[in-house]
């Protein structure tokens, strides 16, 4: 079972010495639809719950944490929202567990309803715990997270799942359509949990060497790859290997690697890249379509808008039929598309106002019962923009880059993708300001 962004699905670390035990309580929590792990020992349980989060852990008889303090102390400490059931030889073990955080505990021999109603309640209470804050976000107007800004419900699970997953060591797929900020995630899970390692983003044309030269580059930091999809089967295999090491240094770096579809890739055996889907698809983050984000497209076009003023000196702000045509619109380019839009319009302005006719006509033409005409080209619009911030910072790649809202590396890219060129007075070098 993949852990995906909608509703929360249960993840249980059962940790015994016994394998017939484990064996046991995995195949009893799999069967309610839950992914299970299994740890012999002390040992091999932390180096899982360092990797990833749980939701459920399963003690069996003493298990130690190797600090000092109860292992059920410990689980707590690490991640106070995973319950922990301990299941112990004696009442007397089981009063000091409950004390010490366990949510449950059991005597030995395991009765099995019971530990099934046990688990019913903690996917329930879990279910809970993420609607009621997703609600209160949505009250207080919506969430941020470094660049992202979000008052829609799918996308405030995915900012959640990103706080809590940015602690962990265990390589995530973000999954989603072109243009729904597959980097701006992967720098927020890096800033959250290793923001004193590097960045090291890529795009899927590397070769074996070049992936491996990153990775060490990132040595405590996050390697983002931009489209999974696209690597030579030799370096999806080189990539796949690298994952099958492990996650239990905290040296080694973290992979975050995109895939620019709305579902996940599907297993094939015959695909050579399936061995590296398998390592990805079981932690996923699931990125909507600007299109499912009610109300974001205004919420961040706003956003936009008045950073745009403020970096020129001015107020500004987007008029009423202005957002109703962003609602209307459906957005295939997503967030890209968006912010692409927005600059332009913003930049079109003569007002302390962005107004319709601001706006490119196909979607200046939703705001009324005007049938939609031909539609322009994105590839357009975002290159008569890359020009326009270009020409006004005389070349400059840190203060274009700054102005457009993109990193340096996402810049290049852009430009290299438009068969654009910086001549005459263009400059690699940072700005005063960055100096």
């Amino acid at each position: 079972m993949t852990r995906e962004n909608a509703e929360p699905l249960l993840s249980a670390l059962i940790v015994a010495a016994d394998a017939g035990k484990r064996r046991t309580l995995v195949d009893l929590v799999a069967g309610r639809g839950a992914r299970a792990r299994e740890a012999e020992n002390g040992t091999r349980a932390w180096e899982l719950l360092g990797a990833e989060p749980f939701d459920l852990v399963v003690a069996i008889g003493e298990v130690s944490s190797g600090d000092g303090k109860s292992f059920v102390a410990a689980v707590r400490e690490l991640d106070e929202t995973t319950a922990v059931v301990a299941v112990v030889d004696s009442a007397e073990r089981g009063r000091e567990a409950l004390s010490e955080g366990a949510y449950d505990v059991f005597t030995r021999p395991l009765d099995r309803d019971r530990f099934l109603v046990v688990i019913g309640r903690i996917h329930e209470a879990i279910a809970l715990r993420a609607r009621c804050g997703v609600l209160e976000q949505m009250l207080n107007g919506g969430t941020r997270l470094g660049g992202l800004f979000t008052c829609d419900p799918h996308m405030i699970h995915v900012v959640d799942g990103v706080r809590r997953w940015a602690r962990y060591r265990a390589p995530i797929l973000i999954v989603g359509e072109p243009g729904t900020e597959h980097e701006e995630v992967a720098r927020a899970l890096h800033d959250l949990g290793r923001p004193d390692g590097p960045f090291v983003a890529s795009s899927a044309a590397l070769t074996v060497a070049e992936l491996r030269a990153k990775h060490a580059e990132a040595a405590g930091g996050t390697v983002f790859i931009d489209d999974v999809a696209g690597l030579a089967a030799d370096v999806g295999t080189a990539l796949s290997v690298l994952l099958e090491e492990g996650t239990a240094e905290s040296a080694r770096p973290r992979f975050v690697v995109s895939y620019p579809y709305a579902d996940p890739p599907t297993i094939e055996p015959a695909d050579p890249r399936s061995q590296l889907y398998r390592h990805l698809t079981e932690n996923l983050l699931r990125l909507p379509p600007l299109r499912e984000r009610r109300g974001d497209a205004v919420l961040v076009a706003r956003e936009l808008v008045a950073g745009i003023g403020r970096d020129r000196g001015r107020e500004l702000a987007i008029g009423r039929a202005v957002e109703d045509a962003l609602r209307a619109y459906t957005w295939p380019g997503n967030l890209d598309e968006l912010k692409t839009v927005v600059a332009i319009a913003a930049t079109a302005a003569n007002g302390p106002t962005v107004e319709l006719y601001d706006l490119p006509a196909p979607i200046a033409s939703l705001a009324g019962a005007v049938p939609e005409p031909p539609t322009r080209r994105l590839r357009d619009l975002e290159i008569q923009h890359l020009r326009q911030v270009i020409e006004e910072t005389g070349g400059n790649k840190s203060r274009a880059a700054r102005i457009l809202g993109l990193t340096r590396w996402a810049l290049q890219r852009k430009l290299r993708k438009h068969g654009i060129t910086l001549e005459g007075s263009a400059r690699d070098e940072p700005d005063s300001e960055d100096s």
